[in-house]
C-alpha cells in the first residue's frame, strides 16, 4: 500500500485544525452484541482498503505529506467499554470529545459501549481524511467488511486506487460542470455575507444543565 499524495485541501484542513477538533462522528445502536475481534479486523482492513485511513499526516509546511503507518494493529482501533443501562450515550459523547492528533494517532477509532440492552458503536474519523459524507461511506464499508469476515475470515478487500485531488472530479464533469460549480460557490459565499448578519445565538440557563441552546 502506498500513501496518497497530500493535496492543497489536505494542507488547508490541517491549518483549520487549530480552530476546532476536526473530527467527523458516527454513532450506531445495535440490537445485540458485536464481535469486537472481528470488528477490529474489519477496521484494520478498512485502513488497507482506503489508504488514507492507514496513514498519518506529516506536517512539513506546504510540503506536507501522508505517510503509511506500518505499525498499525487491529487492536489499536477498537476499545470496548462496559456501561450501565442508559450509559451508552455518555460513553459515546466522552469518546467523541477526545482529541485526535492525525500526526500521531490512527485516523479512525471505534468505541463499543457494551450494555445490557445491546452494544452501541461510536466511530470517529479525522476530518483530515474524510468529510461528513465520507464517514457514512466508511460506516457502510465497515459493516460490509464485518459481514464478509463472518462468511470468510481470510477475506481481504482490494486497495482503492486513485487520487485525493479534486482535479479528477473536474475532469469528469467537463468545463460546463466546472462553471456551474464555480457559480454555485460564488452564489453561496455571497449569500453567507450579504446582507451582513451575526451567527451568534442566544442561550439560557437551565435547571439541570449548565446551559441550553435556544435555536
Amino acid at each position: 500500500m502506498s500513501a496518497p499524495r497530500a493535496t492543497l485541501i489536505d494542507r488547508s484542513t490541517d491549518l483549520m485544525g487549530h480552530l476546532g477538533d476536526m473530527q467527523v462522528l458516527l454513532r450506531v445502536r445495535l440490537l445485540g452484541g458485536i464481535d469486537e475481534a472481528r470488528l477490529a479486523r474489519a477496521a484494520w482492513l478498512l485502513t488497507r482498503a482506503e489508504p488514507v485511513l492507514g496513514c498519518c499526516f506529516v506536517r512539513r509546511g506546504w510540503r506536507a505529506r501522508w505517510r503509511v503507518r506500518e505499525d498499525l494493529r487491529p487492536e489499536d482501533l477498537v476499545e470496548v467499554k462496559a456501561v450501565d443501562d442508559g450509559g451508552a450515550d455518555a460513553a459515546c459523547y466522552a469518546a467523541f470529545a477526545r482529541p485526535l492528533d492525525p500526526t500521531r494517532e490512527p485516523l479512525l477509532r471505534l468505541l463499543v459501549a457494551r450494555g445490557g440492552q445491546g452494544d452501541t458503536l461510536a466511530l470517529t474519523i479525522s476530518h483530515h481524511a474524510a468529510d461528513g459524507g465520507a464517514v457514512k461511506q466508511a460506516g457502510y464499508r465497515l459493516a460490509d467488511l464485518y459481514r464478509r469476515l463472518g462468511e470468510d475470515a481470510t477475506y481481504v478487500p482490494p486497495t482503492r486506487a486513485g487520487s485525493r485531488s479534486l482535479s479528477q472530479v473536474a475532469r469528469a464533469i467537463g468545463w460546463r460542470g466546472r462553471l456551474q460549480v464555480l457559480r454555485r460557490g460564488v452564489t453561496d459565499a455571497w449569500r453567507n455575507v450579504v446582507p451582513l448578519r451575526s451567527w451568534a445565538f442566544p442561550y439560557e440557563s437551565g435547571p439541570s444543565a449548565p446551559w441550553t441552546v435556544t435555536a
